[in-house]
């Protein structure tokens, strides 16, 4: 724990006794996670049992980047070789790849308001106005010239009166509140004219 304290990992206690109930309690967040609005890029997994080889694969199949971080002699080879990067956990503090981990990790840019509308209305438009997802939109917006190159995470974007966005679900909420876009059943496009 006091290894990771500085990535600012979130530590939670699973005191029920059946086997692998801890396994579960994580591949349970983790799919909660992935499935909300602002899911993240970056996944770090921080076991060796070789259970998280499935859900390693999955995540990579949804062009997720997964770091596995396990103990010497804890750690299953299909698991160590499934992931992106992997890392023993004894290493990290001396090689000084924990800073490298919290700054990739955590890097987010701002974005301003006007380019982020533009984006997304381009975004739409090269769909042909057809109506989009929001997990679809975020990975067209991170293809786009305008969005801001090298950010891992969604970045915040900031409105001139300093209201600030930090999720793409809020920012197309706001959108559709101006009457830029329109959401209707989980779809975004534009209003017509």
């Amino acid at each position: 724990m006091k290894t990771l304290e500085p990535l600012d990992c979130h530590f939670k206690d699973v005191p029920c006794p059946l086997k692998n109930s801890a396994d579960d309690r994580l591949i349970s967040d983790l799919i909660k996670d992935i499935a909300g609005n602002d899911s993240p890029e970056k996944i770090i997994i921080v076991s060796g049992d070789g259970d998280f080889q499935s859900i390693v694969s999955i995540l990579k199949e949804l062009e997720k980047y997964v770091i596995v971080i396990a103990l010497y002699g804890k750690v299953k080879q299909q698991l160590k070789e499934s992931a992106n990067e992997f890392y023993f956990l004894d290493e990290i503090p001396q090689s000084g790849k924990l800073k490298n981990l919290t700054e990739t990790a955590s890097s987010s840019t701002k974005l301003d308001w006007d380019d982020a509308v533009n984006c997304v209305l381009d975004c739409i438009k090269t769909v042909e106005n057809k109506p989009t997802t929001l997990s679809y939109l975020g990975r067209m917006m991170r293809q786009s010239d305008l969005f801001p190159k090298g950010c891992k995470k969604f970045p915040s974007i900031s409105k001139s009166d300093g209201k600030t966005f930090p999720k793409l679900g809020d920012f197309v909420k706001a959108l559709a509140q101006e009457g830029l876009v329109v959401m209707k059943n989980d779809k975004i496009f534009i209003p017509e004219a």
